[in-house]
């Protein structure tokens, strides 16, 4: 082995160590942020987390003191930092791998409509086939016959405001379900307001 080649070995062991621990203190440290920032805003009576896959995220159920709303499940999914190959794909390939959070919330009442709102370009598996379909050049909308008309209008507020990407009321478990892209922590912050004022309003209409 040439002395060249001792050096490269070198340096590439110790890039992939620090690599490794950079990037998962860094994906430790953005959950642990995140879950600071749901707790302070929903103020759950009880709380679970289960760790995924080490450092790529977590599932919290929270439950809270609201007649609405029987419990929330919270799916963070993080960028797997940690991994040197995710680095090399994502220059490559990858680029629009985000930080991606879902937000079901269960609610105590029925529901007997079912409702989409989706961004452009973003293409969710939906299960229901016998739901009607409207569309535009920025939102597709999905919608059983007996929905509320003022959810488009809430929808479109609240899509345009927010990196929401998906928004979803299902009647079978009774969900109210978001799905987003983020890139900063105060985009999770403004967006936790903007729902909590959608729910606020859906209200009057469950």
């Amino acid at each position: 082995m040439s002395g060249l080649t001792f050096i490269l070995l070198t340096f590439l062991t110790f890039y992939l160590i620090w690599s490794f621990y950079y990037g998962y203190r860094k994906n430790v440290k953005l959950a642990r942020e995140i879950s600071k920032i749901f707790e302070n805003f929903f103020d759950p009576i009880d709380k679970t987390y289960t760790w995924l896959g080490g450092a790529i995220g977590f599932r919290a159920i929270y439950r809270v003191k609201d007649k609405f709303i029987k419990q929330i499940l919270l799916n963070l999914r993080l960028q797997p930092r940690q991994s040197v190959l995710y680095f090399i794909l994502k220059l490559i390939i990858l680029r629009g791998i985000k930080d991606n959070i879902q937000l079901l919330f269960y609610l105590n009442k029925k529901i007997n409509y079912e409702f989409h709102a989706i961004k452009e370009k973003y293409n969710p598996k939906i299960f229901s086939t016998n739901l009607k379909e409207e569309k535009n050049e920025k939102y597709r909308f999905l919608y059983s016959s007996n929905y509320p008309k003022i959810l488009k209008e809430l929808s479109i507020d609240i899509l345009e405001a927010t990196p929401i990407k998906h928004i979803a009321i299902t009647p079978d478990r009774k969900v109210v379900y978001f799905d987003l892209d983020f890139k900063k922590i105060e985009d999770i912050k403004n967006t936790l307001e903007k729902i909590k004022v959608f729910l606020e309003k859906l209200k009057i209409k469950v």
